[in-house]
């Protein structure tokens, strides 16, 4: 039987490789090194496990792609919880399956995420840490 491995651990080797190399481009042109890249999901990754999301936490994740977004998808593999990607572009109907069906723990997003989250009552009775990105 291999060992496990945490997709996390290949952004950690690139950062010890290539450390200045871009491991980003944002659409303004701006790069984010593996080693840039790397600290702030491990900060990430420190933050959400202070809070009680590790391995195994069930996390719905609803922030648009940018330059909070892959931060919180690492952070999310390096603190070994399970990310759970609920895209806006579905419908409402289907966010709030997805949501349900999903049983998250945890709900990270932006704050019309939230707003969605409490208005449409999703979660309620798993989601028990609840965490705002952005203004």
């Amino acid at each position: 039987m291999s060992a496990s491995v945490n997709i996390a651990s290949a952004l950690t080797e690139q950062a010890r490789a290539r450390p200045g190399a871009a491991a980003l481009v944002l659409v303004d042109g701006r790069r984010v090194s593996y080693r840039a890249l790397d600290e702030d999901s491990g900060a990430v990754a420190r933050g959400l496990e202070a809070l009680g999301v590790g391995r195994g936490t069930r996390t719905v994740l609803m922030v648009p792609p940018g330059p909070d977004f892959y931060p919180l998808v690492f952070g999310l593999f390096k603190a070994a919880a399970v990310p759970v990607v609920v895209d806006p572009g579905m419908g409402t109907g289907r966010m709030k399956a997805c949501i349900e069906e999903a049983a998250p723990e945890a709900f990270v997003g932006i704050a019309k995420a939230h707003l969605f989250r409490l208005l449409h009552r999703v979660g309620r009775r798993t989601i028990r840490v609840k965490v705002s990105v952005g203004s």
